[in-house]
């Protein structure tokens, strides 16, 4: 049976890793037995996967387009980080902070870059990518914040659009 703390800001690292580990077993176990976990319990239930069940779950994916194949090569630095990227993506939306809100934002990478700004000119920003997570709804982007190099954020009204 998984642990449910009523607040995790008292559990260390080792504390919110063990829950990951636990539920990551739970998910295996339902996997290997054919059975499926209940979304409010988090336990599995004796009910076999049907396929009312599984085709909810294929009709949530987004159909696989050949650009999303580099979307599948992210990797967070931090462990803690890439247990609770996989354990999202294969679909547990068991939120590890919860006190920090529905949505989590993992770093990924972080360089500096010459970046054209509106107006033609070419600044050196510190680029910070970053997967973000919303266990709300499900739903997952890649995002960037540029900061300049003192650590500000500059604003998005400054930078060109993406597609330019």
């Amino acid at each position: 049976m998984m642990e449910n703390p009523q607040s995790s800001s008292n559990l260390g690292d080792e504390d919110i890793e063990r829950l990951i580990e636990q539920q990551l077993m739970i998910d295996i176990e339902a996997v290997m037995s054919g059975r499926r976990i209940d979304e409010r319990t988090g336990e599995l239930t004796s009910a076999p996967l049907g396929a009312e069940y599984i085709m909810s779950k294929l009709q949530t994916l987004k159909p696989l387009v050949e650009d999303d194949y580099y979307e599948f090569q992210i990797e967070p630095k931090d462990r803690k980080d890439r247990i609770i990227l996989s354990n999202f993506m294969r679909g547990c939306r068991t939120n590890p902070y919860p006190e920090r809100g529905s949505v989590i934002k993992i770093k990924l990478s972080e360089a500096v870059e010459k970046i054209k700004m509106n107006g033609g000119k070419r600044k050196y920003l510190v680029v910070e990518k970053h997967i973000q997570l919303d266990y709300e709804t499900g739903a997952w982007a890649r995002i960037k914040i540029y900061r300049d190099l003192h650590g500000m954020v500059v604003p998005k009204s400054n930078l060109p659009n993406e597609n330019e």
